[in-house]
């Protein structure tokens, strides 16, 4: 059941991606609406999408991200008590990118920030 839900969110997210890139290349303002969304930890597709437009990099640095989470639960499952500043740290983080996005047409952040 584990394979197919991962392969299932491979594939939706593979579809919903080509949709959002080729959304945000015909209307540029949907990255400020993404950007207002992102605060909320909605989902990490508007992240990548602060970062690069590439479709190819969106989906692979995605697939990733899927198989190591999978990877990880079982690592992380039983100490999860122990990561008590966890939430404040993707918070900031989630924060810090929503923020770049709403920002990307005034200030230039660097991808390496």
């Amino acid at each position: 059941m584990l394979f197919w839900g991962i392969f299932g969110a491979i594939v939706l997210r593979g579809a919903f991606i080509l949709v959002g890139v080729s959304v945000l290349e015909g209307f540029e303002w949907v990255m400020y609406l993404l950007g207002a969304l992102l605060v909320f930890a909605v989902d990490s597709v508007p992240a990548v999408l602060a970062v690069s437009n590439d479709a190819f990099v969106v989906f692979t640095s995605n697939v990733a991200a899927i198989l190591g989470v999978r990877a990880l639960y079982f690592a992380l499952a039983g100490s999860l008590q122990r990561f008590e500043y966890l939430s404040w740290g993707l918070a900031i983080v989630l924060g810090f990118v929503g923020v770049k996005m709403l920002l990307s047409r005034v200030i230039h952040i660097p991808i390496y920030l």
